[in-house]
């Protein structure tokens, strides 16, 4: 069960890295900064959501591990 956990977190993680590389073009390609602002924003947060996700999945593991 937990190695069909990791192997969602992963792909989880590697979309997340997807859509922060199209926040970062979109970013990029606009010359609003308010917009600018918000891409890089947004990406900030998914990734940050995402690290979240991941550590608790490892602290669950640890807990259920012991």
């Amino acid at each position: 069960m937990f190695v069909k956990i990791l192997t969602l977190a992963a792909t989880i993680a590697k979309n997340t890295s997807i859509l922060c590389n199209i926040s970062r073009d979109a970013s990029a390609n606009t010359t609003n900064p308010i917009v600018k602002r918000r891409f890089v924003q947004s990406a900030k947060d998914v990734a940050n959501a995402t690290a979240e996700l991941v550590r608790k999945i490892k602290v669950n593991n640890n807990l259920c591990s012991i």
